[in-house]
């Protein structure tokens, strides 16, 4: 390939960068979660009614914007459950609470 030749998407090694982009989303989770924690010990159990303190206290979704979604909260929690599975005290799942 010559010097001045693009690689193609599909022949580009994207990994570092996904790797960069996947610790980042990993530590902001890992940030929330004491605050996540605090909310359900306050009451707030639904992905409806943490999406509403997230934006009511102003914490900015990582892609900007402060308009949080109940699907946002939901793929937050998955991804804090994933990284410490000590998050949730009682040995369920964390989400359940929210479909039962």
């Amino acid at each position: 390939m010559e010097k001045n030749q693009r690689k193609s998407s599909s022949e580009r090694d994207t990994s570092k960068a996904t790797a960069a982009v996947v610790s980042k989303a990993d530590e902001f989770a890992f940030q929330l979660k004491s605050r996540i924690d605090r909310y359900q010990r306050n009451g707030y159990l639904s992905l409806g009614s943490i999406a509403g303190k997230l934006a009511d206290d102003e914490i900015e979704k990582p892609r900007g914007g402060y308009r949080w979604l109940r699907s946002d909260v939901k793929r937050l929690l998955e991804r804090i459950e994933k990284l410490d599975s000590s998050f949730n005290k009682d040995g369920k799942a964390s989400l359940a609470r929210f479909f039962s």
